[in-house]
């Protein structure tokens, strides 16, 4: 199972206030996504040992724990101390865990791979990389092993879970702590950009907001298509009688009280999907269309 810089952050179990949400990968070759799993944890805060972590002087990784590639027992970042990974080598082998209990810093230009069993963060967990998105992360976590693993809350959340916290297996688990990752660089472009947002409440769909669409220019006529420029409009009021508008392939939809309903997911991608194909010949290149919905 494997997590690229973005990919951490997806992968993580929060012990935080209450309850807790794991989400954890799935098997190598299997296209089924494990969604969020609840269970019942006590609550975790911030460690008061680690205060000062914002002005503490990071000392490099090796510096600590030397230059050993494979390291059987559980690495431990002490509260209150922060590290800046620097290790000069690939992949380094954590085969007993990896506890941050302080602060660990994968500084920008740093690239590394990383397999263990679990990763506890009762501290700080940051990652930084601007560079440019080639299909090779600068930091992968590679999670292995197939057995239950455990860490010990310190410090004031000692005590939490009666004493051992059980992760399950590959987890990377965030109990009390903080994870920092930016994977992209400060000038990347959004994949979606925006024409308009109106905040104001949902307007009659017979009479839309003027001001609006008057931004987005109606079809030319002759082409056997709405004059108005609205190609579809459904409130489920009889069910899903519209073929336009359903789940993605690998989950159904059911339509209850005029709402259209997503179950059965196996994908965390699962959802709506309008397919264009019986309008598209209506949309033409170059124009601004409108898309409201009511959730």
């Amino acid at each position: 199972m494997k997590f690229s810089l973005l990919g951490l952050a997806a992968a993580t179990s929060f012990l935080h206030r209450g309850k807790c949400g794991t989400i954890r990968g799935s098997p190598k070759g299997s296209s089924r996504d494990r969604s969020v799993m609840e269970m019942e944890m006590d609550t975790f805060s911030p460690l008061n040992c680690n205060q000062d972590l914002g002005t503490a002087t990071c000392s490099p990784w090796t510096s600590l724990f030397g230059n050993a590639q494979s390291m059987t027992d559980r690495i431990v970042i002490q509260c209150g101390e922060c590290i800046v990974m620097d290790f000069p080598e690939s992949p380094l082998l954590l085969d007993g865990g990896l506890d941050i209990q302080g602060k660990l810093v994968f500084p920008d230009d740093y690239e590394i791979v990383i397999r263990t069993p679990m990763i506890a963060v009762q501290g700080e967990l940051q990652m930084l990389s601007t560079k440019p998105v080639d299909g090779n992360p600068a930091v992968r976590i590679v999670m292995t092993g197939g057995g239950d693993n455990t860490f010990r809350p310190i410090a004031n959340n000692e005590g939490k879970c009666g004493g051992e916290c059980s992760t399950g297996k590959k987890a990377i688990v965030v109990a009390g702590g903080r994870v920092e990752i930016k994977g992209l660089p400060q000038a990347t472009p959004a994949w979606l950009k925006l024409h308009d947002v109106d905040r104001r409440p949902r307007p009659n769909e017979d009479v839309p907001h003027q001001s609006k669409i008057n931004q987005y220019l109606p079809p030319p006529t002759g082409m056997g298509c709405d004059a108005a420029g609205r190609y579809f409009s459904a409130d489920f009021s009889n069910g899903c009688e519209r073929d336009e508008l359903a789940a993605s392939p690998g989950a159904k939809n059911t339509c209850t009280a005029s709402a259209l309903k997503v179950h059965g997911r196996t994908s965390t991608t699962h959802g709506l999907q309008l397919d264009l194909k019986y309008f598209r010949h209506c949309i033409e290149a170059g124009r601004d269309y409108l898309l409201t919905v009511a959730v």
